[in-house]
C-alpha cells in the first residue's frame, strides 16, 4: 500500500510539472460510465458498471494531432448475476489511473484517440452470495492498459467521448478460463481488465 501511495504522489507531482511549464496547455475535466468485465475470470458479459472521473491536460503538436495527459479514478471489475444455474459474485477495483494518448482529429468535431494508462489500485474487494471476501490470490498493485476512443465535439467546450481499455499487464495472476493454441495464447497470461467508457469532457 506505502508503495501504492508513493505512486500516486509521484503522478500528481509529474502532472503539476508537466502543466506549469507551459501557459499553452488547453484542459478540462469530464465524468462517465464504465461497463466492465474481467478476462479470464470464467464470467461472460459487460455486467459491472461503474463510474470515471478525471482531469486532463492537452496541446496541439500538429495541424490535426493533440497530445492529452488525464489523472482519473476510475471504477472497473466484474459481476456475475445471480441465477438457478450460478451464484451471485462482484469484483471491484478502484483504481487512480494516468492516460497519455495522442488524438488525430478527422474534422472539427469528430476525432480518434490513441494511447496507454498506468493504472494504480487502490481498493480491491470481493465477495459473492456470503459476503466479503479477502482476494486471494491478491490483485497486483499496478497494471498498465492499451487505450482506443472516439469522441464528438457538441460544442466549443463540450465534448462527448467512447473509450475501450484492455489491460496490457496482468492484473492478477490466475486464469480461469484458458485461450485455445493459437497466436495470443503464449503472451495473453494471468486476468486483465476490460472496459468501455462512455464520458462527457468539459474544457475549462
Amino acid at each position: 500500500m506505502i508503495s501504492t501511495y508513493r505512486g500516486i504522489l509521484m503522478i500528481w507531482l509529474l502532472v503539476a510539472s508537466f502543466v506549469s511549464r507551459s501557459q499553452s496547455f488547453d484542459g478540462g475535466m469530464y465524468v462517465g460510465l464504465t461497463s466492465n468485465q474481467i478476462d479470464g475470470d470464467g464470467l461472460g458479459g459487460f455486467n459491472h458498471t461503474g463510474v470515471t472521473i478525471g482531469f486532463y491536460t492537452e496541446r496541439a503538436f500538429a495541424e490535426k494531432w493533440t497530445g492529452r495527459l488525464e489523472l482519473a479514478y476510475i471504477w472497473r471489475g466484474s459481476r456475475e448475476l445471480e441465477s438457478d444455474t450460478s451464484n451471485f459474485y462482484r469484483t471491484d477495483l478502484h483504481q487512480i489511473t494516468l492516460p497519455l494518448l495522442a488524438e488525430y482529429h478527422f474534422t472539427s468535431k469528430i476525432s480518434a484517440e490513441i494511447g496507454i494508462s498506468g493504472d494504480l489500485n487502490i481498493i480491491a474487494t470481493e465477495e459473492n452470495i456470503y459476503g466479503d471476501f479477502e482476494p486471494e490470490p491478491p490483485y497486483a498493485d499496478a497494471s498498465l492498459s492499451g487505450l482506443f476512443g472516439v469522441s464528438y465535439a457538441v460544442t466549443e467546450t463540450i465534448t462527448i467521448g467512447m473509450r475501450s481499455s484492455y489491460s496490457l499487464t496482468p492484473i492478477r495472476s490466475t486464469r480461469i478460463i484458458q485461450r485455445p493454441p493459437g497466436v495470443f495464447n503464449d503472451w495473453i497470461t494471468g486476468s486483465r481488465a476490460v472496459s468501455l467508457s462512455l464520458a462527457v469532457y468539459f474544457t475549462l
